[in-house]
This record gives C-alpha cells, sequence and structure tokens, in this order.
C-alpha cells in the first residue's frame, strides 16, 4: 500500500473514487470540509442547501453525506429524514456547535449514522468518516443510482405540480410514447393547450432532469418518451 509524502497511510476508505457531499450553508465552514476530504483523495462536492445537492444529482452515486445540523430554511435533522425517506442508503453524518444530548438523539432518530461536535479536529472528522463508510458502503455501492431513489429525487426536484403528473404519465409508460394530446389532458389539465405551450413544460423539465441523469425525447408525429428506467 502506497504512503503519500505527508506520511499518512492511505486506507481502502480513502481512494479516490469514494463520492462525499457536504451541505453546510455556511460557506467558510464548506470549504474548510471541502479541502480537507480533497487532499486526503476524496471526490467532494459541496452545497448549501438540501435541495441544491438533490436537484444536481450528485447524491445518486454519493456514499456518505456531511450534514449539517443547522441549515437556513430546513433544519439538517429535518433534512436528513428526508434523505431517509427518500431511500438514501449511504452514510449520513451530522455536523454541528449544538452538543446537547438531545439534539444529537434526534440527529440520529432521523436516520444519522453519526454526529460530529464542532470544533472537530480534521483527524477525528476523518476517523468518523472512514468508520461510518466502513459500515455503509458495501450497501450504498448496491443501491447507488437505484431506480427509485432516482424516481424519488426526480418528484423532489421538480416542483411544479404539472412537470410531475408529466413526468408520473411518461415514466409510466417505460419507455413507450406518449401522445401529446395525453399529455395536454393530464399533465398540464389543459387539452386545449397549444403544442407549443407543451413544447416550453417539456423544455423546462429536461433542465430540471438533465443532472438527474432522466431523458424525455422527442418523438416525431407522437409526442414523447422518457428512455430511462426506474426499476
Amino acid at each position: 500500500m502506497d504512503t503519500p509524502p505527508d506520511g499518512t497511510r492511505v486506507t481502502p476508505t480513502q481512494r479516490a473514487d469514494v463520492p462525499v457531499a457536504v451541505i453546510d450553508d455556511e460557506e467558510l465552514h464548506r470549504r474548510a470540509i471541502r479541502r480537507l476530504l480533497q487532499n486526503k483523495g476524496f471526490s467532494v462536492r459541496d452545497f448549501a442547501c438540501l435541495d441544491g445537492a438533490l436537484r444536481s444529482g450528485a447524491l445518486l452515486g454519493c456514499e456518505l453525506i456531511l450534514l449539517d445540523v443547522m441549515l437556513g430554511r430546513e433544519s439538517g435533522i429535518a433534512a436528513c429524514r428526508r434523505l431517509r425517506e427518500l431511500g438514501y442508503s449511504g452514510g449520513i453524518i451530522m455536523v454541528s456547535g449544538l452538543g446537547q444530548s438531545e439534539v444529537k438523539a434526534q440527529a440520529l432518530d432521523a436516520g444519522a449514522d453519526d454526529y460530529v461536535t464542532k470544533p472537530a479536529g480534521g483527524e477525528e472528522l476523518l476517523a468518523r468518516l472512514r468508520s461510518v463508510l466502513r459500515r455503509v458502503q458495501p450497501a450504498a455501492r448496491a443501491g447507488r443510482a437505484g431506480g427509485q431513489l432516482r424516481q424519488r429525487m426526480v418528484l423532489e426536484a421538480l416542483k411544479s405540480p404539472s412537470q410531475r403528473r408529466m413526468f408520473r404519465q411518461l415514466s409510466a409508460a417505460r419507455g413507450q410514447p406518449v401522445a401529446r394530446d395525453a399529455l395536454k389532458a393530464f399533465g398540464l389539465e389543459n387539452p386545449r393547450a397549444t403544442d407549443k405551450a407543451l413544447e416550453k413544460h417539456i423544455e423546462r423539465t429536461r433542465e430540471i432532469l438533465k443532472p438527474l441523469g432522466v431523458r424525455i425525447e422527442t418523438v416525431v408525429g407522437t409526442g414523447y418518451s422518457c428512455p430511462t428506467r426506474f426499476d
């Protein structure tokens, strides 16, 4: 096993392709953690909120999330609970300046694998990260980019009811074309909508779905299809 110039022994969980996400609304803290992990060979994406992480598609291949308890609009504990409800099976470590036992209990009950109190030293944080990865990596890899998780993340990313209805309609067709008139009647709830109006809705939906690896294809003379499978 190779040893880097700084003398740190590289463990299997420090291989360069371990994807880690940092979710923290404090930019300086987020950047500090990102640098620490990148210097140890981890592949790191960072976000100010969970919604941003979900829209990016990065969590589909992520094996561990470092999640701050004190986020802005949504508490980290609520975000942790939402991730588990979506079916995320990777590791979650909560990071916070709040050291009260009841807050730790709430985080663990919400689905966190560990809880780190700020200011935590870099070596302690890395050790806890490696410990969680040893426990969750096999399950995380088995469910990586799983169909159900992808589908739930798509529905989280699509905030418009009409976009959600169209996505459900297209995905239920399992790659088969869905006629424009059917999409107007069910997706837009407006059978009299023009083809141009439907096309604009489809384009906006495509922009949201692209980072999540989901495609909507135009079927000339018929309508649209979604070849991405979710089973």
